[in-house]
């Protein structure tokens, strides 16, 4: 498992969306947290026959030096990237076509717009939410809960990436009524809920992979392919719980100031800054706007404010036009 969450890291490090660093944190996290889930699922009953001074004997690899073991694990991990890109490639054409095929059935009862995603997001919103999601962003982890879920992570993390580049591109973030990206903090709990392994594709490679080393258990390792995917998701929801405790809210900032100081203390726009476009967005709530002489503005804001965010993002709800500085 070590191996793929540390290609999750390289993968999405070339991309430079998805952090890395949030994904190495996430492997770490996931060890105890699978050790405490796994105990609450398995309870041991009975005396423990292997301890440090009985029964443990590690094994010793074939090379001679650290040129050798490099050069093995080198050649050991072409057949692990290959599989990820193979898998990446079946499992995203797999996806377009039930997406076709319910909506051809949506067509049917007047509802095109049926998919995969929308199924997903329903499913899984409440596990979001509870989270620490933010309300307006659980659906979306929901559908990439759903996507790791039901085909595997590197689906997952090809749609989380594209909301990621989405928000940094300064895109609208409502088009036809649907939300397009999702706020940082939201992409951060999501980054956490989605490292792991379990996800019904796996199971045929956990069970091959385990019975190749106990061929006598596998039977039981079989039986409980099932109750292990589902332990392993509740390992992956903790990890996302810690991250969303430890990552402060929109609410949590003092949005007022960290707009002073980007926009009334210097004479150049910002650099666009996750901080920067959430406390945007974060106005524009307590923004109604009817007529650009018909404008309340609440929440500690003043027009500076809302004349500089609409020069770096626009709003969903009122023409940005209306608040333009004169030149």
């Amino acid at each position: 498992m070590s191996e793929v969450l540390f290609g999750f890291a390289e993968w999405t490090a070339l991309r430079r969306t998805v952090s890395s660093s949030h994904l190495l944190t996430a492997s770490v996290m996931s060890a105890p947290a699978a050790l405490a889930i796994s105990k609450l699922f398995w309870p041991e009953t009975e005396p423990i026959k292997i301890n440090m001074q009985n029964g443990l004997k590690l094994e010793k690899g074939d090379a001679r030096n650290i040129l050798e073991a490099a050069s093995q694990g080198a050649s050991a991990s072409i057949p692990l990237v290959a599989n990820i890109a193979v898998n990446l490639m079946a499992f995203l054409s797999l996806l377009a076509f039930f997406n076709s095929v319910l909506s051809w059935l949506g067509n049917m009862f007047d509802y095109p717009q049926l998919s995969f995603e929308i199924i997903c997001s329903y499913v899984f919103m409440p596990f979001s939410f509870m989270m620490g999601v933010d309300l307006e962003d659980s659906f979306i982890v929901g559908k990439l809960i759903g996507y790791k879920t039901f085909f595997n992570e590197f689906v997952a993390y090809e749609y989380l990436a594209g909301l990621i580049k989405k928000r940094k591109d300064n895109g609208p973030l409502f088009i036809g009524g649907v939300k397009q990206y999702m706020s940082a903090r939201s992409e951060v709990i999501a980054t956490y809920a989605l490292c792991g392994f379990a996800n019904f594709g796996s199971l045929g490679i956990t069970i091959g992979g385990l019975s190749s080393m106990a061929p006598s258990r596998k039977g039981d390792i079989a039986a409980g392919a099932i109750r292990a995917m589902i332990a392993g998701t509740v390992a992956c929801f903790m990890t996302a719980c810690i991250a969303g405790i430890l990552t402060p809210p929109i609410a949590t900032i003092i949005c007022s100031d960290v707009l002073d100081s980007a926009f009334l203390n210097s004479t150049d726009l910002p650099v666009m800054a996750p901080e920067i476009t959430d406390c945007c967005l974060n106005l524009y709530t307590w923004v109604v706007a009817e007529s650009p002489t018909n404008v309340t503005i609440g929440g500690n804001y003043s027009m500076n404010l809302l004349s500089g965010c609409c020069q770096i993002i626009d709003s969903p709800s009122f023409n940005c036009t209306w608040f333009a500085p004169v030149a």
